[in-house]
């Protein structure tokens, strides 16, 4: 299928697909170089390609692999698919630039060297076993939970380091009174306390530590009225496009559809921390902390009762993005007086205010009560000032936490790296690709399965993109350090 009906699945229409190429046709095809390889399609496995062209021009990641020789590459005895996979991770980026025409002595002409093709067979077998879901090469799969619920899940199992294991059953909360006034170092301190519990349960890694994100969510019980604001992490964000009404209506925005995003998560059961009530309105939420690598997925099907089809608006989206613009959506959570409440405390630490609260827990899912956990209040309330903040930020460890939004130090601006898209009127069949920058030469590229091709503009794939990916300014734009390997290349 790789080659027959021009690379595409079987069950692909060629000449659908074709009319929605955007631009690719007659582009000019790349040269060997670092970070332009193809991968051979196994049947229908374009989804896994798209996916690891993303992972492996990812920032940051490669220089982390590396980092595994010598000492610690014990630790990576067992762990086959981190073995495999940083292999063809060098694969890609290791092949001398070939840009420079080289004489061909016996022809008398001038050529360049095509890009090489790597087999993904030895890559897919080690996936096949972890994962026997993907073992049918002919069934299709959806790209980015491909990408974010197996790629970098598996790799981020193996990779990741128990620390803090004494707060894993723990997590924080801040609740506050309609009427009182919230404190911003209170905020600060609490949504550091519950990413030491959410690293402490899942681990930490180069995923959680560069990928990972954090969002404040303010909720109101509707038993006792008080106001709960609490911090879940998050591996990517997601945006809806129900506001399309149709595949010819308004462009959409992608600035604007970050600020209604829904964090990539499941729903969990909620219960009030004060009260143990169920019921709850959502009042508001905003991305707390960011990290330096993030994943935005476009949430392109509708379902409409038994049926779903897709949506075929077109979303722009800028290749330089600055967040700056979601400061102001942060300061609406502070206008009120905040206490700090936490389950398993001792009691000991139980306040004997007439004001204290009755404290449930809001653990990881599924989650457990404890009703009668005496809460603890924080320290004691400071003044909202300028300096307190600076200060609550500077106790920071930047290897620690991901960055504060609220941090007027830190530049909110990323560069796009990746466009997933995906080409087809249907969302239950088609094909994907990846538009990737490539970090040595700074040039645009599509990756189709095993060919690669210049991509001059990207402003042809806002029907199509699926999910895009952004790194902090400055990262994408250094070039990498090229290491010798012996990968698998198809000749």
């Amino acid at each position: 299928p790789d080659d027959e009906n021009g690379g595409l699945p079987p069950f692909c229409d060629p000449e659908g697909v074709k009319r929605s190429e955007e631009g690719t046709m007659g582009a000019k095809v790349a040269t060997a170089g670092p970070g332009r390889a193809g991968l051979k399609n196994l049947g229908t496995t374009c989804y896994m390609n798209t996916s690891l062209q993303c992972l492996f021009h990812t920032p940051f990641l490669k220089e982390h692999l590396d980092k595994l020789d010598g000492e610690k590459e014990k630790n990576l005895e067992g762990k086959k698919l981190v073995r495999v996979f940083r292999e063809y991770m060098r694969a890609i980026w290791q092949h001398e630039e070939e840009d420079k025409k080289e004489e061909d002595s016996k022809r008398g002409k001038i050529k360049k060297k095509k890009c090489i093709t790597l087999d993904t067979d030895e890559l897919k077998k080690v996936i096949d076993e972890l994962d026997p879901r993907f073992r049918d090469r002919r069934q299709m799969f959806d790209a980015f939970e491909f990408l974010i619920n197996v790629l970098s899940e598996q790799l981020h199992n193996m990779m990741k380091l128990e620390i803090n294991q004494h707060l894993k059953e723990k997590t924080f909360v801040v609740t506050y009174k309609p009427g009182d006034r919230p404190n911003i170092q209170q905020f600060i301190d609490t949504s550091r306390r519950v990413w030491m519990c959410h690293v402490a349960r899942k681990g930490k890694s180069f995923f959680s530590d560069r990928t990972w994100g954090q969002d404040i969510r303010r909720s109101q019980c509707l038993a006792c009225e008080r106001f709960i604001v609490d911090f879940p992490a998050f591996r990517f964000l997601q945006v809806s496009l129900d506001e399309a009404k149709g595949p010819f209506s308004k462009r959409l925005n992608l600035e604007s559809l970050i600020e209604k995003h829904i964090l990539g998560s499941k729903p969990i059961q909620w219960q009030c921390p004060c009260c143990g009530h169920s019921k709850k309105r959502d009042i508001g939420r905003s991305i707390w902390r960011i990290p330096d690598v993030f994943h935005i997925r476009l949430v392109r099907v509708r379902d409409m009762g038994p049926r779903s089809h897709k949506i075929l608006a077109s979303v722009q989206y800028p290749i330089h993005l600055d967040l700056k613009y979601l400061r102001k959506s942060v300061k609406n959570f502070f206008t009120n007086d905040t206490e700090v409440i936490s389950a398993n405390t001792s009691p000991r630490n139980q306040p004997t205010s007439s004001t204290s609260t009755r404290v449930s827990l809001l653990p990881p899912v599924p989650p457990p009560v404890h009703p009668n956990s005496p809460p603890r209040r924080a320290r004691a309330k400071v003044n909202d000032t300028n300096e307190h903040v600076k200060k609550a930020i500077s106790e920071e460890k930047d290897s620690d936490y991901p960055k504060l939004l609220i941090d007027e130090r830190r530049s909110l601006k990323y560069e796009l790296f990746s466009v997933i898209a995906h080409w087809s009127w249907s969302h239950t069949s088609g094909h994907y690709v990846a538009h990737i920058k490539n970090a040595h030469d700074q040039k645009w590229y599509t990756h189709n399965d095993r060919s690669v091709k210049h991509k001059k503009s990207l402003t042809d794939t806002y029907r199509s993109v699926y999910a895009l990916s952004y790194a902090i300014s400055g990262t994408a734009s250094e070039k990498l350090k090229i290491v010798n390997s012996n990968p698998a290349v198809e000749k």
